[in-house]
């Protein structure tokens, strides 16, 4: 989209998004668009007000779901020159965060027992070097702090952070597993963090806890969190140091005693 808001270029994924063809929106303003309903909200009035990224939950004409984000470039005067629209099919999207709701409900189910097998260890092996991986890991479980743990894909790194986990005072609060590299990114913010009530269109009413709120007084293992870009690794980053956040669309800080557990493959 340029600078005075006419679209001029639609590729393939666009067109089935919102089941259009590109020649019924080249050339058209975005307002014009928007007046004829075949989306909702129109996020480029925020755009042009806000002059940063912005993302929202859109409804087509046909009803399917959309996660959109329009990205403004700017110039050196900080104008607008044109605006690049990026939109994900919420379907996959609502699946992941089944998947993460029942994981929620676990956790507060078990919150606060005791795992039988809490000292057990999943990692079988034979090899010297690795018996003494598995008595460091169980050293460092002792001491409060945070741990990144680095190695190939498959090496087991996820299990060498439960065994952490199960070995360490922390062993009787939850461990919360993200897999950074599987759940998007404007997703994994929002559920990350929480978000706050009214936090963006389509958002629970009430507002909705986010994963370090639960893991209070356990552990959260950020599994492929190299994969993360560096805004939000900037934020991870903040949490770690200061154990402060502020959920997403809210205003008041909030704290967490969370002890952080990191693996990457890089």
């Amino acid at each position: 989209m340029d600078r005075d808001g006419y679209v001029i270029y639609v590729n393939n994924v666009c067109e089935r998004h919102y089941a259009l063809k590109a020649d019924d929106v080249l050339g058209r303003h975005i307002d014009e668009l928007n007046d004829l309903d075949y989306w909702s909200p129109n996020i480029m009035p925020i755009v042009r007000r806000e002059k940063r990224r912005i993302t929202r939950e859109q409804t087509t004409f046909l009803g399917r779901k959309l996660l959109t984000t329009a990205t403004p470039v700017l110039n050196e005067k900080g104008e607008i020159i044109f605006t690049v629209y990026n939109t994900r099919d919420t379907t996959q999207l609502e699946a992941i965060k089944q998947e993460l709701e029942v994981t929620r409900q676990a956790l507060t189910a078990s919150k606060g027992k005791n795992d039988s097998s809490e000292n057990r260890c999943d990692i079988i092996t034979h090899n010297i070097k690795m018996k003494q991986l598995i008595n460091f890991a169980e050293q460092v479980a002792g001491v409060d702090s945070n741990v990144l743990i680095l190695g190939d894909t498959g090496t087991g790194k996820g299990l060498f952070a439960r065994h952490i986990h199960r070995n360490s005072l922390r062993k009787d609060g939850p461990f919360i597993t993200i897999n950074c590299a599987a759940i998007p990114e404007d997703l994994l913010e929002s559920e990350l963090f929480g978000y706050s009530h009214g936090a963006f269109t389509g958002a629970n009413k009430s507002g909705k806890k986010g994963l370090i709120e639960l893991a209070d007084k356990g552990v959260l293992f950020f599994d492929e969190i190299g994969e993360l870009s560096l805004r939000l690794q900037a934020k991870i980053l903040h949490f770690i140091q200061e154990r402060q956040y502020i959920p997403v669309g809210g205003t008041e800080m909030k704290t967490a005693d969370v002890r952080v557990l990191s693996a990457t493959n890089r």
